[in-house]
């Protein structure tokens, strides 16, 4: 097995490889992050007490959907069950301009979220206190978002109804997933998989330092409104 720590030059090497460039700024906010995370996982659970490997578990698992997806300024993305910011604040370093919201129930995760938001310097980032559940039906938010994203919550026969409330017409989810992705697919598909969606899975096979018993795939799920 390849070896699956890395340091920080390697991490912004891989960006470089897929195109993705960083200014200086965005970098120390990785930085910036990534210590705030370690300070604050001794006080709450946040990634596990191991913390061998957590840019290429955590920090570059999150930032793989920046490779095949790219958000715009206009755009929304709301984040479901955030815990300790992946992929959210991963996400939002890169993208610094789109407006995130970041979904999580517990009230230490919440503090923890909107802590590290200030002492990064994410400024187009809202936190919310609640149950995805509970929310997602509202005005405030239903049908508010081009894009929903996942990480490490729950099957995709749960996500898919949990959050597509919350998109648009032809919004999109995006949800992290490990080595179970098939299994997870193939059961969504025998329960009536709808007309409404059509999904694409990209694999992770070809990206170094990704390891083998975590995420291994983004599913990339499109929802028609109309249909």
């Amino acid at each position: 097995m390849q070896n699956k720590q890395i340091n920080w030059d390697v991490f912004f090497q891989i960006f470089e490889n897929n195109i993705l460039s960083l200014n200086s700024v965005q970098k120390n906010q990785f930085f910036s992050f990534y210590d705030f995370l370690l300070d604050w996982n001794k006080k709450i659970n946040l990634i596990g007490r191991q913390e061998e490997g957590i840019i290429s578990r955590h920090f570059l698992n999150s930032a793989l959907i920046a490779f095949f997806v790219k958000f715009k300024k206009e755009q929304k993305v709301i984040d479901i069950g955030s815990g300790g910011g992946f992929p959210a604040i991963i996400l939002n370093i890169i993208f610094s301009e789109t407006q995130f919201t970041l979904v999580e129930s517990i009230k230490k995760k919440c503090d923890f979220l909107q802590e590290a938001a200030k002492f990064v310097g994410l400024k187009n980032l809202l936190v919310i206190n609640e149950r995805a559940e509970k929310i997602a039906k509202t005005k405030s938010f239903s049908s508010q978002y081009e894009f929903v994203t996942a990480r490490a919550v729950s099957a995709l026969d749960e996500l898919i109804p949990l959050t597509s409330p919350f998109l648009k017409n032809e919004g999109r989810m995006l949800f992290l997933k490990g080595r179970q992705v098939d299994i997870e697919v193939e059961s969504v598909k025998k329960s009536n998989w709808p007309d409404k969606y059509s999904m694409t899975i990209h694999r992770f096979q070809n990206i170094p330092f990704i390891p083998s018993d975590q995420e291994s795939a983004l599913v990339d799920i499109k929802f028609f409104l109309d249909r």
